[in-house]
């Protein structure tokens, strides 16, 4: 499926002589399905998980910490979802990627 949908994705653009930009962040893909979306041909794959990861020393409580909404005394995480932290470290990294693929 991921060939297909991502290929077919992939196709559109290189039609529109745009590139498809594949943002992986989370770690709910396989190890196979992250190779098949790197196969995915003329495609930018940005893994923006291994930037947050690294940058949380590869702790799950760390990322938490790190980059979950907090609130409350004593603190408690009540949302996942990238902070605004994370979100500058994503944006920096899908650029960071972009800059590279048109050297």
């Amino acid at each position: 499926m991921i060939r297909v949908v991502y290929g077919d994705l992939a196709r559109l653009c290189r039609a529109q002589g745009a590139q498809l930009i594949i943002l992986i962040l989370g770690s709910g893909e396989t190890p196979y399905e992250r190779q098949a979306i790197q196969a995915i041909p003329g495609a930018l794959v940005v893994d923006a998980e291994a930037s947050l990861q690294k940058a949380s020393s590869y702790d799950p409580s760390t990322y938490d910490k790190m980059f979950g909404h907090w609130s409350g005394s004593p603190p408690r995480i009540f949302d996942r979802h990238p902070n605004a932290q994370a979100n500058e470290m994503i944006a920096r990294t899908l650029l960071s990627a972009m800059r590279r693929s048109v050297k």
